[in-house]
């Protein structure tokens, strides 16, 4: 994923290939994924979240939601990656 995602953004050569390269900032709150994107990858943000989904659906099912916060337009984007848990 993080070859897929440096090739994709044209990243900085030393970090071409890295997770941490990608990401400024990572939590995780309870079953929700807060992430904070790199400058380089803010500008693809919607492309690069709709992939890192579809891995985390595939890889980590336990989460519910993965929020992005972006610095840029002080935005937060909020992907449901599994429907809530009922009681």
């Amino acid at each position: 994923y993080g070859r897929m995602a440096s090739g994709y953004v044209n990243a900085n050569p030393t970090d071409y290939g890295q997770i941490f390269g990608m990401f400024s900032s990572v939590s995780l709150n309870g079953d929700v994924l807060v992430v904070g994107l790199n400058p380089n990858y803010e500008q693809r943000s919607k492309q690069l979240l709709d992939q890192l989904a579809k891995h985390l659906r595939a890889s980590m099912p336990e989460l519910r939601l993965l929020k992005c916060e972006n610095r840029q337009t002080r935005m937060t984007d909020t992907l449901v990656l599994t429907a809530p848990k009922k009681n």
